[in-house]
């Protein structure tokens, strides 16, 4: 089995390099049928990762930043094909928009 978060292999954090006896709610969402990505909020930060192909998405608050990324919100389009997700920080939306690509997935769904 392997775990990630933001991208690096989590499994070595483990002795036995098993993440499912540290991450049980994984393991019960990845076998769950139909679910492909979990979406939270209020870390103070951009994360995520990814357990099987199950996908963890956690998006910063909206007020006190502690990490790098700026104040705003993560838009999400889920269609019968996928699930579509950005991450917007407010100067840019309030500038520039929701990018056309995720504007025609809403009209089309």
């Amino acid at each position: 089995m392997q775990a990630r978060r933001n991208g690096e292999d989590i499994s070595s954090f483990r002795k036995d390099g098993d993440p499912v006896k540290g991450f049980p709610l994984f393991h019960f969402v990845s076998e769950a049928q139909g679910i492909k990505a979990v979406f939270s909020g209020h870390y103070h930060r951009n994360a995520g990762g990814s357990y099987k192909d199950l996908e963890m998405v956690v998006s910063s608050a909206i007020g006190c930043q502690l990490g790098e990324d700026t104040h705003g919100l993560r838009v999400v389009v889920v269609t019968a094909e996928k699930i579509v997700h950005r991450y917007y920080s407010l100067d840019k939306l309030s500038s520039q928009g929701i990018e056309k690509d995720l504007m025609d997935l809403m009209k089309h769904n």
